[in-house]
This record gives C-alpha cells, structure tokens and sequence, in this order.
C-alpha cells in the first residue's frame, strides 16, 4: 500500500521543524554556557544545583538521542526496537516536564523566602 504524498509532506515539515527546534536548543547551550560555569558550576552542589544539571544535560543528550532515530541512523527495523524507544521517549518527556516543575517550584520557594527547608 503506497503512502499518501500528504503524510509524507507532513513528516517532512514535523522533521524540519524537529531540527529547527532542536538547532536552537542548541545553540542556547553554547550561547549561555559561559554564565552557567561562573554561576552553576562553581556554586557549591544543593539539590537544586543537581536537579538543573541533570536536566539540562539530561535534555540535551536525550534530545540529541532522539534526533538521531528519526533521522533513520539508529532505527533497527524491529517491531521491539520501536517499542522501546517510545517507551524511552514516554519517560524522558515524563522526567524531563517533571525535572523542570520542581525546579520551578524551588525558586518559588526561595523568592518567596520561605527559611524551613522543603520536606522531600
């Protein structure tokens, strides 16, 4: 059964735009990394130091994953290969939406300059 010509345009414009998105999500990694070293890396580690690193540089070597299968260079062809890379896209978009709500949360925190320590 051939593909229709407008699903196939529409993988190329979700693929474009996949490329264009993760472009400048690089790019905002080179342009900032100059101020995360004097600001992050050299700030004693907290759990608010760790849960921004790790979901910084958790992002960008997840993303950078992910580009990388749908560019075709790592899809195996198997039924199971497909199912594990969605179940390991679920949780990373998963942890990643999470990672970033408790940093949000803990900078309210800190604004609103609450002085007991959160209970987790």
């Amino acid at each position: 059964m051939a593909v229709p010509v407008s699903f196939s345009e529409d993988l190329r414009i979700r693929g474009a735009f996949g490329v264009a998105g993760y472009t400048v999500f690089a790019w905002e990694h080179i342009l900032t990394l100059e101020e995360e070293v004097r600001y992050i890396w050299q700030a004693p580690w907290t759990v608010s130091k760790a849960t921004f690193l790790i979901s910084r540089y958790g992002n960008l070597v997840c993303l950078t994953f992910v580009r990388i299968e749908e560019a075709g260079l790592l899809s195996h062809g198997s039924e199971a290969w497909c199912h594990g890379f969605n179940f390991f896209a679920s949780m990373y978009m998963i942890v990643s939406r999470e990672s970033i709500h408790i940093l949000v949360i803990m900078r309210a925190w800190a604004i609103w300059g609450c002085t007991k320590k959160p209970t987790w």
